[in-house]
């Protein structure tokens, strides 16, 4: 199809979709830098790409800042209280635009607000990863403290039976998703549960993307999600979110006894403070994993900084009685678990990195438990099926889901990010662990060709290969052996792997 017969490059324009601030009251006691940011996209990227925006208000013009994934921000300092039309300019590369224009209102007083971010979100067995769009309060310094409220209740048929392990993601205005909640599912009964997200403020306005996860082969939960915004100065005026860690390890495994990449990092000009999040979930569990692990393994993990052994993780959770109060339950909800319980959102450990600003360059290492190792494991030497483990070939192993943000702190707007992901190579498989089925999406590079996709074995055997747009896809597992596979995935800048869980 020739498309340059079918469609005028002067008339066929980007659309555009305002993330912030959202038309009406904008808060900001103290009239400082207030972000904008927008979300510009345009079909055929065979032919057409977002070749600039721009937001013009007040007379002035600000080129957005652009992550190379559709999304664009920039900062504007509103000179006096009072109402302002924010125009959005969005060109595309032959130089056509089109344009959105809301009215904004910058008021300095807040008053605590309660917000339903999303509800009525089942995740089933047809349903594993569901997308929610919510319209925030749009601020600059108005709210001091974000908590978050997940309402899990039982859909028609009754509540999930077993322990599932299901996540919230949310999505900055860089068009990153970051993990922001860790939720393990109760055992068959409904329960509410709180969180503290005030250190995902900087996310947490304006037009925001909620991403549920959940996979379950049950019936499954119904979430809801509140955000409660409390009138106040915060500690810092701005801040910004950094991805460390996202994904599944093995624990133990002879070989790879430290399988947590290395991340460096510089923190920016701007930078006053920092902390560092960490969630550790162990899941695998049984005869077939020496200790029981990692779900019912008591074990120190280790933080270090810039070469030295600096924190420790304690990743060892009391269920009894329930630490958000979900009980009773049916099943083992009991069970004292690695980082976890059933019906509780699972804890995320600070640390403070503050002192660490000031020599800019920043090297993390995640050291798991160094006397572990899991004898029953296929890549162990010495494991011997029918001698020293009963199935040496058992996939179900050890592992721990880990995820890691890096929250940095400063009173100026934080103009340059910390985050080493490349917007062209980034992609999430969801569900993971997964059984049945399993969907590979893409953020931030363009659908040109079609991309081949492997599906390996640990050994580097593939399994099978598919073709993919570059977008999404939906590749079925079923009929595969419960274990670790990796996906191989060619992008436009070369090739990712992905650890994929098949349960």
């Amino acid at each position: 199809m020739d498309f340059k017969c079918q469609l005028d490059p002067m008339l066929y324009v980007p659309e555009i979709d305002i993330r912030h601030p959202l038309a009406g009251d904008v808060f900001v006691p103290s009239l400082s830098k207030i972000l904008l940011s927008a979300y510009s996209t345009i079909g055929y990227p065979q032919l057409f790409s977002v070749a600039q925006v721009q937001f013009k208000i007040n007379g002035e013009t600000i080129i957005g800042q652009t992550f190379n994934n559709g999304h664009f921000i920039a900062w504007w300092t509103p000179p006096n209280l009072g109402n302002y039309d924010l125009k959005i300019i969005s060109t595309n590369n032959y130089g056509a635009s089109s344009e959105e224009t809301i009215n904004i209102h910058i008021v300095p007083d807040a008053t605590d607000m309660e917000i339903v971010a999303a509800e009525n979100v089942w995740l089933n067995p047809n349903n594993v990863t569901q997308t929610v769009s919510a319209n925030l309060p749009s601020y600059l310094g108005a709210f001091n403290k974000i908590m978050g409220k997940l309402t899990v209740t039982c859909p028609s048929g009754g509540c999930g039976e077993w322990d599932r392990v299901a996540s919230v993601d949310l999505k900055g205005h860089d068009g990153y998703w970051y993990e922001i909640i860790r939720y393990i599912t109760p055992y068959g009964v409904p329960c509410s549960h709180n969180i503290d997200l005030t250190d995902y403020m900087s996310l947490l306005l304006g037009k925001a993307e909620f991403r549920f996860n959940c996979a379950t082969l049950d019936n499954g939960y119904k979430y809801k999600l509140t955000l409660n915004y409390t009138q106040g100065a915060p500690e810092y005026l701005y801040s910004s979110v950094h991805e460390v860690w996202n994904d599944i390890y093995p624990f133990g495994e002879y070989g790879n006894l430290q399988p947590v990449e290395v991340k460096t990092y510089e923190f920016p000009v701007d930078a006053v403070a920092a902390k560092l999040k960490l969630v550790s979930t162990g899941h695998g569990w049984g005869t077939l994993n020496t200790g029981n692990a990692a779900e019912f393994y008591n074990a120190t993990h280790n933080i270090w900084v810039n070469g030295v052994k600096t924190f420790d993780q304690h990743n060892w959770y009391i269920c009894s009685p329930n630490p958000d109060g979900c009980q009773p339950q049916n099943g083992t909800w009991y069970n004292n678990r690695a980082g976890w319980c059933p019906g509780a959102i699972a804890q995320w450990y600070d640390y403070n990195m503050t002192p660490y600003v000031a020599a800019n360059n920043l090297e993390l290492k995640y050291v798991f438990y160094e006397n572990y190792i899991d004898l029953c494991n296929p890549n162990h030497r010495d494991c011997i099926t029918g001698v020293t483990c009963t199935n040496c070939a058992d996939g179900f192993n050890p592992t721990l889901d880990v995820a890691c943000n890096l929250g940095v702190f400063a009173e100026n707007p934080i103009l340059t990010g910390m985050d080493n992901r490349s917007s062209a190579s980034y992609f999430s498989v969801r569900p993971n662990p997964a059984s049945g089925s399993v969907e590979v999406y893409a953020f931030g590079f363009p659908a040109k060709q079609s991309f081949p996709i492997q599906l390996l074995t640990m050994t580097g055997t593939m399994v099978d290969q598919y073709q993919w747009d570059g977008k999404s896809i939906r590749i079925d597992l079923s009929g595969l052996p419960e274990g670790m596979y990796f996906l191989k995935i060619r992008t436009p800048d070369g090739m990712e792997m992905k650890k994929l869980i098949v349960q």
